[in-house]
C-alpha cells in the first residue's frame, strides 16, 4: 500500500469525523444550551445526550464500513495487478501493445475480448517476462480499464 493510499484514507476519516461533530456542536450553540457540567451521581443523561451518543455511534459505524469497503476493493488490485496504457497493433501471433510509459512492446494474452487494433486503451493485468531473450515481453490482460478511441499518429 502506498503513502498516497493512506493519505486518502486518512482524509476520509478526518472529513467523516468533522462532518459528524460540527453539526452537533453548532446545534448546541444555536439552541442556547449551556456547556455541560459534571452530572451528579444517580441522574440519567438527557434525551439530547442520548441522541448525540447515538448519532456518534452511527457515524463511527458508517466510517468503519466505508474504510473496510475501500480496503477490500483495494486488495483486489494488488501489486501483482497493474495497468498499462498504449496503442494496440496486429502481429503475426495476435495483438501487441506499445506502452506509452516505457515504450516497450508487449504481446497481449489473457482476456483480450473487446480489444481492437488501432485503439488506445488502458488494461489491468500482469507483465509476463519471457525466459527466452528473443521473445517479446507479454501482458496477461485481466480487464479493459478504459478505451480512449483511435490511436493518434
Amino acid at each position: 500500500m502506498t503513502p498516497r493510499y493512506f493519505s486518502r484514507a486518512g482524509m476520509v476519516v478526518v472529513l467523516s469525523v468533522a462532518l459528524s461533530v460540527v453539526p452537533i456542536a453548532t446545534a448546541g450553540a444555536q439552541s442556547g444550551m449551556k456547556p455541560t457540567r459534571p452530572v451528579p451521581e444517580g441522574s440519567l443523561p438527557s434525551n439530547g445526550q442520548l441522541h448525540a451518543a447515538l448519532y456518534g455511534a452511527i457515524a463511527a459505524a458508517v466510517v468503519a464500513v466505508i474504510v473496510v469497503i475501500l480496503l477490500i476493493r483495494r486488495s483486489h488490485r494488488s501489486d501483482k495487478s497493474r495497468t498499462i496504457t498504449g496503442c494496440v497493433s496486429a502481429t503475426d501471433n495476435g495483438m501487441s501493445l506499445t506502452d506509452e510509459g516505457d515504450k516497450r512492446i508487449y504481446a497481449l494474452s489473457g482476456n483480450t475480448a473487446g480489444i481492437k487494433t488501432g485503439e488506445r486503451i488502458t488494461l489491468y493485468g500482469k507483465k509476463i517476462n519471457s525466459d527466452d531473450g528473443s521473445k517479446p515481453l507479454g501482458w496477461k490482460t485481466d480487464t479493459i480499464f478504459k478505451d480512449f478511441g483511435a490511436c493518434q499518429p
